[in-house]
């Protein structure tokens, strides 16, 4: 039995449930917004012995059947009914009883445990590891003064290189026209300056922008490298943030291709993603114009369902191999 514990809306699901069934293993999916109302769990510990089952909509699971989890979103918990304090009170509860389900579960094959997945998600701790690695970073700073990131930018600017701000999260916007937008990498021009004193209260990143011939998006799965190169030069839009791409429009997506990496650069992709003790990571490398690779970031959780759609890299095929060969490697 294979627990995905996903949103109610995610297509990378669309992409490995099929596998699971094609391959005859059972799974079952579990949303955390169903707990309380939906979904019931019970463990016991007795002595050396154990046990547990978990019931979602209906359908109930002897906790010892499960050998693997693919842990891949989470929802916040429905708590209807309640008064304010009550709803704090249980979200608190809820949050420690599902982590200690986590925990009951760890003789099960884990992508990735909720605990690695925390650990890696430091974009400071990322770039000093990989430095410490010996991968190539960027210059980066990470401030809420205004006054500094005016003298790294400037700094940079010095040594004929430009300064780009980023996010530490995904931000989304009020347009003002009704509609939203996302907070893309931008380079740090005048405007962008004139606006410094708002990271006072929202602390940004700020980057030595590197030049690019192209850009790298890693998926490290178990002990798997799939790399996918984006054309993000192509257009002019892109050239700063890939992800800036009109992806409703057919005509405006990027050319994605299969990439094969230096085996240094491979080497580092899955031992730096293993570091963390994780089985799945998504990297965003930088290819420059002289094909040396510069490490952007990790995200230990990342989207990869649009690469295996652009190029055919068998990711969820790899994925399902992961859960299942481990598992019952574990079970024995």
């Amino acid at each position: 039995m294979i627990l995905i514990v996903t949103e109610r809306c995610d297509p990378h699901t669309d992409f490995v449930e099929p596998e699971f069934d094609r391959r005859g293993v059972s799974w079952v999916r579990l949303h955390l917004s169903e707990l309380p109302t939906l979904m019931q769990a019970s463990y016991r510990l007795d002595g050396g012995w154990r046990a547990g089952t978990l019931t979602i909509r209906g359908r109930t699971i002897d906790l010892s059947r499960v050998r693997g989890v693919w842990y891949r979103r989470t929802e916040r918990f429905f708590l209807p009914g309640l008064s304010a304090t009550e709803e704090a009170v249980a979200r608190v509860e809820c949050q420690s009883f599902i982590e200690g389900l986590w925990g009951w579960l760890s003789d099960a094959h884990w992508v990735s445990t909720p605990g690695a997945i925390r650990a890696a998600s430091s974009k400071a701790e990322q770039l000093l590891r990989a430095r410490q690695m010996g991968f190539r970073v960027p210059k980066t700073l990470f401030s809420n003064e205004p006054e500094r990131v005016r003298q790294f930018a400037d700094a940079i600017e010095a040594e004929g290189a430009r300064c780009i701000y980023k996010p530490h999260g995904s931000i989304i916007v009020d347009n003002g026209d009704g509609n939203r937008g996302v907070v893309y990498t931008r380079l740090l021009g005048p405007e962008e300056r004139g606006r410094l004193d708002e990271i006072r209260l929202s602390p940004g990143i700020f980057q030595e922008y590197v030049e690019k011939r192209a850009e790298l998006r890693v998926n490290v799965i178990g002990d798997r490298v799939f790399a996918c190169m984006i054309d993000s030069q192509s257009k002019e839009a892109t050239r700063v943030d890939w992800r800036a791409a009109s992806w409703n429009d057919p005509g405006e997506i990027l050319p994605h291709a299969p990439a094969r990496l230096p085996p240094e650069v491979e080497n580092f992709c899955r031992s730096f993603v293993h570091s963390y003790g994780l089985r799945f990571g998504a990297i965003d490398l930088i290819v420059t114009p002289s094909n040396d690779c510069v490490l952007l970031e990790l995200n230990p959780n990342g989207q990869w369902a649009w690469v295996e759609q652009r190029t055919g890299l068998p990711m969820a095929s790899a994925l399902v191999d992961e859960l299942c060969c481990k598992a019952d490697r574990r079970s024995k």
